[in-house]
């Protein structure tokens, strides 16, 4: 339910384009936060950069454990019932590549997704320009999954 309710925010938020910056928090889930009426949140973007980038743990700030990153995005994104394909297919290419890891062109493809993103955030591309670099990493990233 929870992760029904993300992707419908997502949705909205996207329409708002770049009038609305949105950050996603995620809870802690070590010990001390899971008993505590205020966790330490962590951003869901820095969180898929660390996978992306090969960290599996990130420190929390209240009880100084490791915690595991999947852990904590598989916690409220839980989507084992989705496939890369069917996610690419609804337009969630990040959430792809974040399955495809820790495959290296599955990384580059993400690299070059957040390179987009950031040429598109700063208006250094149009909306146009920004639809095509995600066609072509989406259509790079199937072609990559029938190789497998």
């Amino acid at each position: 339910l929870v992760t029904i309710v993300a992707e419908k925010l997502d949705e909205l938020h996207s329409t708002f384009g770049d009038r609305l910056k949105v950050a996603i928090k995620i809870p802690c889930n070590c010990p001390v936060c899971k008993a505590s009426n205020t966790p330490h949140f962590y951003d869901k973007k820095d969180l898929e950069n660390r996978l992306a980038k090969g960290k599996p743990t990130v420190e929390c700030r209240e009880s100084f454990d490791d915690v595991n990153v999947q852990g904590l995005l598989d916690g409220i994104f839980n989507k084992s019932d989705q496939t890369p394909i069917s996610l690419l297919q609804a337009g969630s290419i990040r959430e792809a590549l974040l399955l495809l890891m820790p495959n290296d062109e599955a990384a580059l493809l993400l690299n070059q997704l957040d390179k987009a993103e950031k040429e598109y955030d700063f208006g250094r591309a149009n909306p146009e320009e920004f639809a095509k670099i995600q066609n072509r990493i989406s259509v790079a990233a199937m072609k990559m999954m029938r190789k497998r």
